[in-house]
């Protein structure tokens, strides 16, 4: 997702549609800023400090922090709330409804490359029919193996919430397929074309922030605009005598032709399952297309 170097980035994320429970929306939306949708990355002019100049290596260096975590981690578990909107076509929230959800992600990278699943267990009774997963993969955005899909270019420094940051421009290349995002819709699988803005700890490089926006719609489900923001965090695992940067907030902007909802989520209360000691996840009761979300990255590359 940035100059002529490419961007080691987002690891798939798949957004499930259709079951029962939480509505989609169903009034006619209007496009533009009274959607309640934020500005699109290429609308947004970050500020950056004049004269400052980025790094030789900064392309090559933020794929480090991903790679670590892949290859410490094999599973984490976190608490799961998740907050969701039906919005006016003024962008103001009509319906509201929240979930909370036992939360599974595991990791793990082999010869076909990384593979990302991820475990709800409903809390409720109900379920959702708009699914986000894939928070697990962001977390471990910039990775190399994203290495060739993706032009990047770092921005300059500047700052999110008052911390110096490197910002970093990424864009998917039109020559490339999309392997990082997919809507699933009713059993079939819509890639998402993607562009976005990470921001990078100016003292360790990693993300603590990255938004991102659709690079073109997905007419054959209606899908006109999308806007994701996520903020991440250090996780501290006493046990583990180590601390990671996992998604601590997620929102997600989503205009159909059918109208808009917007996603917040956020984590709590989570544990570590490192390489050497794999917790067997045991997926909910329920239809395959609603459990688990295998998540499979690229093949090697010859």
């Amino acid at each position: 997702m940035l100059s002529n170097s490419p961007l080691k980035s987002l690891a798939m994320v798949v957004v499930v549609l259709g079951c029962c429970g939480m509505a989609l929306p169903q009034q006619g939306q209007s496009s533009g800023e009274s959607t309640g949708i934020p500005l699109d990355v290429d609308a947004q002019k970050p500020a950056v400090v004049a004269g400052v100049e980025c790094p030789a290596n900064i392309l090559e260096a933020t794929a480090n922090p991903s790679k670590e975590l892949v290859d410490s981690v094999a599973q984490f578990s976190a608490t799961e709330h998740v907050v969701h909107e039906i919005l006016s076509p003024q962008g103001t929230p009509k319906g509201r409804e929240t979930r909370q959800f036992d939360y599974v992600a595991s990791i793990s990278e082999g010869a076909q490359g990384l593979k990302i699943e991820e475990y709800r267990e409903p809390k409720s009774l109900d379920t959702m029919s708009i699914k986000t997963t894939g928070l697990a993969a962001l977390a471990i955005a910039f990775h190399p193996v994203f290495h060739d899909d993706f032009e990047m270019r770092c921005e300059g420094l500047g700052d999110w919430n008052g911390q110096a940051a490197w910002l970093v421009y990424f864009r998917q290349l039109d020559n490339k397929p999309s392997r990082l995002r997919a809507y699933l819709v009713r059993g079939n699988e819509y890639p998402v074309y993607i562009k976005g803005r990470a921001w990078m700890g100016a003292d360790n490089l990693q993300i603590i922030h990255q938004e991102t926006d659709l690079l073109r719609p997905i007419p054959e489900i209606g899908l006109m605009t999308e806007h994701t923001s996520v903020s991440y965090g250090p996780v501290e695992f006493k046990g583990h005598g180590t601390n990671l940067w996992l998604p601590k907030t997620a929102e997600l902007y989503a205009r159909f032709k059918k109208g808009s909802f917007r996603r917040t989520e956020s984590f709590d209360h989570f544990k570590l399952f490192a390489t050497d000691a794999v917790y067997k996840v045991k997926p909910p009761k329920s239809d395959p297309a609603e459990g688990a979300t295998s998540n499979q990255g690229p093949a090697p590359r010859q």
